[in-house]
């Protein structure tokens, strides 16, 4: 059984891993979001990732709007055909 702190691990390293998958370019939401254990996981991690600078959500070649964002990450399957994550030089930089 994993404890707290392997946990904690194990969190960070999928956070670490959706941004070295960045690193090769934009991906679908769809495919970030199959590399989380549960949508609560996703939700929490994208969104500190957005507010943190270190990801952008695109839609139509454009900027998701920050008051999106919620929306989007709390209601991917019905938002993943149109939306990509790109990551950012700050989401770079922690890599």
């Amino acid at each position: 059984m994993k404890g707290k702190s392997d946990q904690k691990r194990w969190r960070w390293a999928t956070e670490l891993e959706t941004l070295g998958q960045l690193q090769g370019g934009d991906l679908p939401l769809a495919t970030i979001k199959s590399l989380y254990d549960s949508q609560d996981h996703f939700f929490r991690a994208m969104n500190a990732m957005l507010h943190t600078g270190q990801l952008r959500l695109i839609e139509n070649g454009a900027a998701v709007a920050q008051y999106r964002w919620q929306d989007v990450l709390r209601n991917p399957d019905s938002q993943c055909s149109n939306v990509w994550v790109a990551i950012t030089a700050e989401g770079a930089r922690r890599v």
